[in-house]
């Protein structure tokens, strides 16, 4: 399977087990397969607005669309909010990828996140993989950091959050 194949069905098992997954919350658990999974998806990863970003999961969320592999809705959150709805087309057949468990675990830690908290917990992962990355920066500033990036979060939830993705080894596999 080429790397195109490999993507779009990655964006096909996503949308198939987190069912009305969003673009941001596709954009993310791309993020975490690559960077905490090391499905080697060749992504470029940089921060952006609501997190690490690369314009090719877009690419691919499209590809896989034109392909008929899923269907991209636009829904309604109320309150004048509204986003967009991926979901895997039910007559598509695919075999199980070699990833399966991984995409499981992504579902089970993140299947109840909205695109805000996919947008902090994504970012929390993005700066903790600089930080190693990077010996002159402390690790003990990370919360004020990801809060200097995201001034939208309280120092609280951050630490709340990055808590959370320590307890479940996140941030452990993604370095």
């Amino acid at each position: 399977m080429d790397k195109v194949e490999l993507r779009e069905s990655m964006v096909f098992e996503i949308a198939s087990k987190m069912g009305g997954i969003g673009k941001t919350g596709m954009m993310k658990a791309m993020y975490f397969l690559q960077q905490v999974y090391k499905v080697s998806l060749d992504y470029d990863f940089n921060i952006y607005n609501y997190g690490p970003f690369d314009e090719d999961v877009l690419v691919a969320v499209d590809c896989a669309k034109k392909k008929e592999l899923i269907d991209i809705q636009l829904k309604d959150y109320g309150d004048g909010i509204s986003g967009y709805e991926i979901i895997a087309k039910e007559d598509m057949q695919f075999p199980a990828s070699a990833y399966s468990g991984f995409i499981d675990e992504i579902s089970r830690i993140f299947s109840d996140y909205t695109a805000k908290k996919w947008e902090l917990a994504s970012t929390i992962v993005y700066l903790y993989v600089a930080y190693h990355e990077n010996p002159d920066w402390d690790i003990n500033e990370l919360d004020e950091n990801v809060m200097r990036i995201k001034p939208h979060f309280t120092i609280s939830e951050i630490e709340k959050e990055r808590k959370h993705l320590e307890s479940l080894e996140v941030l452990s596999k993604a370095i």
